[in-house]
């Protein structure tokens, strides 16, 4: 596997994951008229794991040659 095919794997993970947030609508989905039968708690596991993946991968983009610096904000807690 080159880079190549792992940039468009996050390319295509990227896109996934701007469907899912706008399917979400802001949060509603889990507290509007049909909530979701998902506990918070698991929602919440799966965005620490997804920010825990994009902290890794800027960490090391910042290693290498990029145009500037890249930054994550700390991760949201219940």
């Amino acid at each position: 596997m080159d880079s190549k095919h792992i940039i468009d794997q996050m390319s295509r993970d990227h896109a996934c994951l701007g469907q899912l947030l706008r399917a979400i609508d802001k949060g509603r989905w889990w507290n509007a008229d049909h909530p979701s039968q998902l506990a918070i708690e698991l929602i919440l596991e799966e965005a620490l794991q997804i920010h825990a993946s994009v902290s890794m991968i800027a960490k090391l983009l910042n290693h290498m040659d990029v145009e500037k610096p890249l930054s994550v904000e700390a991760p949201l807690r219940l």
